[in-house]
């Protein structure tokens, strides 16, 4: 009779049979048994965020504009792995550049910045004109703040970036334009990455140029793309005055005095905005039908499928807009 009465359990063998003993020794496999280091890394890889994936858009979309002889395929883009202090981008298995850890704006448009100036070393990369100055015609229409002037200043970019006539004036009035749908759109399930990605690509390309030319263009784009900090800081460099000034600091009772029927388009633009970002829904309606604007400004349903700099498609059959218009 076993007198080690230390565990007393069923054996397994049959209904109600009993052995008396000292427990059995539990193996656990050595792999079950990683160390609190080890553990600690598993968890933090599993919480870590992968960079701005509209960021990785961007870089691809440099290689396609500037490097056309090894450009990626439309909608591709680059890989982020991680690193010892952050992360390697690379793209078709060549190693492009180093993000940190948690990248912001500015070290996004950082990396981007710095493959143009690689990218332009290559044969065949694109020539741009020298003039600066943004062509009287396509000023006109980006002061308009209408959606069909915006798909035909970029029209007309894209002709002329296709012709090999392109000039930094033009390159910079495409980065303004961008930065209007990007700003505009809404995008729960990701599907206007690849107009993100050609806006900061745009962006990227023409801060090589000058940054404070596009800081208005920089400061939207980072609205866009929820980099709210990063645009308060560009907003500081802007006139005081400016309507994009109001809209970052949230003043939108000086946004609608300067939105009254007659004033600014861009004063008008923001405050139709302001408004529906907040979901003050009967002010927006009231505003929106007694400005005549619905049926004549910001038709949206604008698809663009061209070769160059303005190849992108937007199209949102569902939106406020054509429900309205009966489209």
């Amino acid at each position: 009779m076993p007198t080690d009465l230390d565990w007393i359990g069923f054996d397994g063998t049959g209904f109600g049979t009993i052995r008396i003993g000292p427990p059995e020794p539990r193996v656990v496999p050595a792999g079950l048994v990683p160390s609190i280091e080890e553990r600690l890394a598993a968890i933090d890889a599993r919480l870590r965020l992968e960079p701005d994936h509209r960021g990785l858009f961007a870089i691809a979309e440099l290689e396609r504009l500037l490097a056309p002889t090894r450009a990626a395929s439309e909608g591709e883009r680059a890989i982020a792995e991680r690193a010892r202090d952050g992360w390697e981008v690379s793209l078709d298995g060549r190693s492009l550049g180093l993000l940190p850890e948690y990248p912001d704006f500015s070290e996004l448009l950082d990396l981007l910045e710095a493959r143009v100036v690689v990218l332009q070393r290559y044969a065949g990369a694109p020539k741009l004109a020298p003039e600066a100055e943004e062509r009287p015609a396509l000023m006109t229409r980006l002061a308009s703040f209408d959606d069909a002037s915006i798909f035909e200043v970029l029209a007309v970019v894209d002709a002329r970036w296709v012709a090999g006539e392109a000039s930094v004036g033009d390159l910079r009035a495409a980065a303004h334009a961008l930065a209007r749908p990007a700003l505009t759109v809404s995008d729960e399930f990701q599907l206007a990455d690849g107009l993100y990605g050609r806006a900061l690509a745009t962006l990227a390309f023409a801060r090589s140029y000058g940054e404070n030319e596009v800081a208005h263009a920089e400061c939207m784009l980072a609205l866009a793309l929820g980099y709210t900090t990063h645009a308060k800081q560009r907003a500081a460099v802007l006139a005081p005055d400016e309507p994009l000034v109001s809209f970052v600091r949230g003043d939108c009772e000086q946004l609608r005095l300067r939105a009254a029927p007659g004033g600014e388009p861009e004063a008008q633009f923001l405050y139709g905005l302001a408004l529906a970002r907040a979901g003050r829904s009967l002010e927006w309606a009231k505003w929106m039908g007694g400005s005549g604007r619905v049926r004549s400004r910001y038709r949206c349903c604008v698809r663009m499928r061209t070769s160059g700099i303005s190849r992108t498609r937007v199209c949102c059959r569902t939106c406020w807009r054509c429900r309205y218009n009966g489209q």
